[in-house]
C-alpha cells in the first residue's frame, strides 16, 4: 500500500487517496475490482473501485464518457447525467449507485457528485470537488461538507458523519472516516492524510509527513513523528496540548553562530552605511568610536565582545553606543543587519554593571532595569539569547516573555533567574504590568525595537494602555531607544510623543531602503505558475551543484526562506518542497510555539534547507547561515519588502527572489524600481514598463509590433499549472481560492475565473478577487 491510500473495507491496498466500498483505487489508472470488472483511466463499471482521489459505494464511470443511462449507464462529458455515474460537467450521477461528474449536482443514491458539485448521492454516493457532499455513505469532495453517513468528505469539507473519508483540510468523518491531506481525521477508523492532524481515534493511521497516528492500533504514517500507540493523534495536538516551556540554547552554542562567520566580521563595517547624527544640540554629541576600547566597557563585557568576533564596531554601533551611555534618548535607524541590536544592548548591560558596582542599584525579583518590547515571539528569543551571550559572567540578569509561554513557569522563571533586562511582546508585558505580576519602580530604560511596527495602529493604542499603568515611569523619568530599519517620517512623528524633546537621531537618511549587500532578482509569474517556478529554482540550483561536485551524492541547496502571504500556504508548500524531494519546514502562526521554535533550531542547524514562512519571520530574525529569501507572494507595501529581504545579507552578500504577479503586485511595481534604481541594481525591462503604467506583452503580441498596452485597458489572462510536472497527490494553493479562507484545490481540478463552461454562475468560493490580499501574521504575535 503506498502512502495517501488504502481500502477501507474488505479491499485490497490502494494508492493515491484509495477507493472504498469493494473496490480499490490505483491513481489515475486501470485496475480490476471485486466484480472482476476492469475500468481504464477514470472508468470503471458498476460496483469495481475508483481512481485517484476515488472511492464510491457503487461504480464509476469517466469523464469524457459515452453513455448516460437511466439505471447503471454513465453519462458523458457535459452530459445530463443519468444512471451509475454523470459524467464531467453534467448534472448528476444516477439515483443509486450512480457518480456525479464534474459540475455536476448529484445522484440521489450511491451516487457520486463530481468536481464543483453541489454533492454526492444521498445513500452511499460521493460528492466531488467543492460539492455538498452525500448524506449518506457518500464521499464529499474538494472543499464540500462531506457525507453524512459513510461519505467521504473530499478537499477542505467537514468530512462524513460516518464512516466517511475527510479529505484535505477537511474535519474528517466522524466514524469510520478517512482524513485527508492536511485534514484532522476520522474519529473512529479514520485515516489522517499527509500532513493531516492524526488518524483516527482508533484503528487510525497518519499520513505521509503525517505529525501522527490513531489513539489505538493506529499507524503513523512516512516522517511522521507518531507510533502504534500514540497518546495524542499529532505532534501538533501533543504541542497544543501542553503548555509550552522553552529550552535555551547553551552559552557555547550562542557563541559557536558568531565564530562560523568570525571572518566575515573583519571588513563588514565597510560596508555599512554611513550614519548621520540630528536633533537638539547634535553638534556636541559627534562622537565616533573607531575600536571597542574607546568605548570603556567593563573588563568582563569586552571579553564578551572579543568571544563574540565582534573585531570593530559597527557604523550605527559607533555612533550610537556613547550616546546611550550619556544618557540621551535615541531613534536609531539603520539598514537591516547593520547591528542595531548590540547598539543598545551593549550599553544597557554595561550602564548595569556601573551601577551595581557603584551600589546605585540593586536587582530585584520582579522589577527590571530595562524594558525591551519586540514585535513578535521569534524576535523575543532571539534578542533574548544576544542579551544572555553578552551578559554571560556580568551579574545581569536576562529574562523573557511572551505568548504561550506557560504563565506559571515564566513568571517562576522571572522571579528565579531574575530581571534586570527584561524582553517581551507587547500582549504578555499588557497582561503582567495590569496584574501587577512585575513592577515598573526600577525602569530606567524602555527600548522599543522594530519601532516602526510598535508605533502603528493596534500595537500603539496598547502602548499607550501600558503608559496609563499606575507606576509607569513618564518620559522625563525614563531613558527611551526606539530603533528600526525602516523609519519613515511619520513614524517619526508618532515617535515624538515616547522620546524627550532633546532626542536625537541616528539614521543612514534612507528612511525605506534595502541592504545593499543583498543582490535582487525578479521573475515574471502568474499565480498559477508560483508553485512550478519555486520548484523549478531550487532544481536548477541542485542541477548547478551538482555540475560543480559532481562526485556529490545529493548536493544541498544553500538555506532558503522562502515568504507566503497565507499561514496554510505555509504548510501547503512546505509539504510541496518536502514530496519533491527538497527538505522544507515551516514557521507562521498557526503552528504551536514549541514546533516553531524546533522549526528555528533545525534550520539553523541544517536539517532543513528551506523554511516556509509569513511575515511573522519578516523582521529582526538574524540567520546568519541565511544566503537566499524568495517572496512567493510579494507584501502588499514596499517597507514589509525590505525587512523581508533584508533575513539574508547580513553578514555576507545575500540575494533574493521574488516572484511579480501582473494580477496582483503591480501597485508594488514603481517603488520596488526605484529602490532597485538607487542601489545600482539590474532592473527588468517589463518590470520598469509596469512602473510607467503599461503592461509587457507576451511574445504573440509584441510579433505585431507593440510594445506594451496601458494596464488600464488589459486584462491579464489566467493559466491553468502544468498538473504534469507536479506529483498527482499534492494540493496546489490558488489565490482565488485563498481569498475565501481555504488554500488548496486538487491537481487535475480547473479553477475558471471566468465562469463554469456550461454557462451557469461562476462558483462563489472561487471568485477571482484581483485585489492584494494582505499578508497574514504581520501582527499576529502581539
Amino acid at each position: 500500500m503506498s502512502s495517501f491510500g488504502r481500502g477501507v473495507r474488505g479491499v485490497t491496498g490502494a494508492s493515491s487517496f484509495g477507493g472504498r466500498g469493494g473496490g480499490t483505487g490505483r491513481s489515475f489508472g486501470s485496475f480490476s475490482a471485486d466484480k472482476a470488472d476492469k475500468g481504464e483511466d477514470f472508468g470503471g463499471s458498476d460496483g469495481e473501485r475508483t481512481g485517484s482521489f476515488g472511492s464510491a459505494g457503487g461504480g464509476r464511470g469517466g469523464s469524457g464518457g459515452d453513455r448516460g443511462g437511466s439505471g447503471g449507464g454513465r453519462g458523458n462529458s457535459f452530459s445530463s447525467g443519468g444512471g451509475e455515474r454523470g459524467g464531467s460537467f453534467s448534472s448528476g450521477g444516477g439515483e443509486r449507485g450512480g457518480r456525479g461528474g464534474s459540475f455536476s449536482s448529484v445522484g440521489e443514491r450511491g451516487g457520486r457528485g463530481g468536481s464543483f458539485s453541489s454533492g454526492g448521492g444521498e445513500l452511499g454516493g460521493r460528492g466531488g470537488s467543492f460539492s455538498s457532499g452525500g448524506e449518506r455513505g457518500g464521499r464529499g469532495g474538494s472543499f464540500s461538507s462531506g457525507g453524512e453517513l459513510g461519505g467521504r468528505g473530499g478537499s477542505f469539507s467537514s468530512g462524513g458523519e460516518r464512516g466517511g473519508r475527510g479529505g484535505s483540510f477537511s474535519s474528517g468523518g466522524e466514524l469510520g472516516g478517512r482524513g485527508g491531506s492536511f485534514s484532522s481525521g476520522g474519529e473512529r477508523g479514520g485515516r489522517g492524510g499527509s500532513f493531516s492532524f492524526g488518524g483516527g481515534e482508533r484503528g487510525g493511521r497518519g499520513g505521509s509527513f503525517s505529525f501522527g497516528a490513531g489513539e489505538r492500533g493506529g499507524r503513523g504514517g512516512t516522517f511522521s513523528s507518531g507510533d502504534d500507540r500514540a497518546k495524542f493523534s499529532t505532534e501538533e495536538e501533543r504541542a497544543r496540548a501542553e503548555s509550552y516551556i522553552p529550552t535555551t540554547r547553551t552559552i557555547e552554542d550562542i557563541f559557536g553562530d558568531d565564530l562560523k562567520v568570525k571572518d566575515k566580521y573583519l571588513d563588514i563595517r565597510e560596508d555599512d552605511d554611513d550614519v548621520e547624527i540630528t536633533g537638539t544640540n547634535s553638534g556636541e554629541c559627534q562622537q565616533t568610536l573607531d575600536n571597542w576600547k574607546e568605548a570603556g566597557f567593563e573588563e568582563l563585557l569586552a571579553k564578551n565582545i572579543e568571544r563574540s568576533g565582534y573585531t570593530v564596531p559597527r557604523k550605527i554601533q559607533s555612533r550610537t553606543i556613547p550616546l546611550i551611555m550619556d544618557g540621551h534618548d535615541i531613534k536609531g535607524h539603520a539598514e537591516t543587519g547593520s547591528g542595531k541590536s548590540a547598539a543598545f544592548l551593549l550599553p544597557i548591560i554595561n550602564t548595569i554593571m556601573v551601577k551595581k558596582k557603584n551600589n546605585e542599584f540593586t536587582s530585584k525579583r520582579i522589577c527590571p532595569f530595562a524594558l525591551i518590547i519586540e514585535p513578535t515571539r521569534e524576535m523575543v528569543i532571539q534578542l533574548y539569547e544576544q542579551a544572555l551571550k553578552m551578559a554571560d559572567g556580568c551579574d545581569v540578569s536576562v529574562s523573557r516573555t511572551y505568548g504561550k509561554y506557560k504563565f506559571r513557569e515564566n513568571l517562576k522563571d522571572i522571579s528565579t533567574n531574575g530581571c534586570d533586562i527584561l524582553i517581551g511582546t507587547l500582549g504578555r508585558f499588557q497582561h503582567m504590568l495590569k496584574e501587577e505580576l512585575i513592577l515598573m519602580e526600577q525602569m530606567k530604560v524602555l527600548v522599543l525595537d522594530e519601532a516602526d511596527q510598535l508605533l502603528e495602529d493596534e500595537s500603539a493604542r496598547d502602548l499607550r494602555q501600558i503608559a496609563k499603568i499606575d507606576g509607569w515611569p513618564k518620559v522625563e523619568d525614563r531613558q527611551t531607544l526606539l530603533f528600526s530599519a525602516t523609519f519613515p517620517d511619520e513614524v517619526q512623528k508618532w515617535a515624538d510623543e515616547w522620546v524627550k524633546p532633546t532626542a536625537l537621531f541616528v539614521s543612514n537618511k534612507k528612511p525605506v531602503s534595502a541592504n545593499v549587500k543583498v543582490v535582487q532578482k525578479f521573475i515574471r509569474v502568474s499565480r498559477s505558475s508560483k508553485n512550478h517556478e519555486l520548484l523549478k529554482l531550487f532544481e536548477q540550483e541542485r542541477a548547478e551543484l551538482k555540475a560543480e561536485k559532481p562526485d556529490e551524492p545529493e548536493p544541498k541547496i544553500r538555506p532558503t526562506m522562502v515568504f507566503v502571504k497565507m499561514k496554510r500556504t505555509a504548510d501547503v508548500i512546505s509539504t510541496y518542497l518536502n514530496l519533491n524531494k527538497v527538505p522544507s519546514t515551516t514557521i507562521n502562526g498557526d503552528r504551536p510555539q514549541k514546533l516553531r521554535h524546533a522549526a528555528l533550531d533545525d534550520f539553523r542547524a541544517g536539517r532543513y534547507q528551506v523554511v516556509v514562512t509569513t511575515d511573522v519571520c519578516a523582521r529582526g530574525i538574524d540567520l546568519k547561515e541565511l544566503d537566499h529569501v524568495i517572496n512567493m507572494d510579494l507584501p502588499i507595501d514596499y517597507t514589509t519588502y525590505v525587512h523581508r529581504i533584508g533575513r539574508t545579507g547580513r553578514i555576507k552578500e545575500g540575494a533574493s527572489t521574488s516572484f511579480f504577479d501582473l494580477a496582483e503586485d503591480v501597485e508594488l511595481a514603481k517603488e520596488l524600481v526605484e529602490g532597485l534604481q538607487k542601489q545600482d541594481q539590474e532592473v527588468p525591462d517589463w518590470l520598469k514598463l509596469v512602473a510607467e503604467g503599461k503592461m509587457p506583452l507576451d511574445e504573440s503580441e509584441a510579433a505585431s509590433g507593440a510594445n506594451s498596452v496601458p494596464i488600464a485597458v488589459r486584462v491579464p489572462s489566467e493559466t491553468v499549472p502544468d498538473t504534469n510536472s507536479l506529483p498527482t497527490a499534492v494540493t496546489v494553493p490558488t489565490d482565488n481560492v485563498a481569498a475565501t479562507g481555504a488554500n488548496s484545490v486538487p491537481l487535475g481540478t480547473r479553477v475558471q475565473d471566468e465562469g463554469t463552461p456550461n454557462g451557469e454562475a461562476k462558483d462563489p468560493t472561487i471568485q477571482n478577487n484581483s485585489a492584494p490580499l494582505p499578508s497574514e501574521d504581520a501582527n499576529d504575535e502581539w
